[in-house]
């Protein structure tokens, strides 16, 4: 089972068209919500064939193991197109 949100940034080189579409862009804002207040981001997955699968992100453990730098990076400070 997998999962996949596409975010264009503004800074990325002009070569790289694109717009981030109106979910990801939502989903995206959630992620920084959480990493901000570090709140956990949970997810639920359905099939077509009728299973269910939860999932939790622990944003708290994930800001112990990650670096601030790498956060601000890839989260926190980014800004999408």
């Amino acid at each position: 089972m997998s999962f996949f949100y596409s975010f264009t940034y503004q800074e990325m080189p002009s070569f790289r068209p694109g717009k981030t579409p109106e979910d990801a862009r939502d989903f995206f804002k959630q992620i920084q919500q959480a990493v901000k207040n570090q709140t956990p981001v949970k997810f639920e997955l359905e099939t077509s064939q009728g299973w269910q699968r939860q999932f939790s992100w622990d944003t708290q453990r994930m800001m112990k193991v990650v670096p601030s730098e790498v956060m601000d990076f890839c989260l926190t400070e980014r800004k999408l197109k």
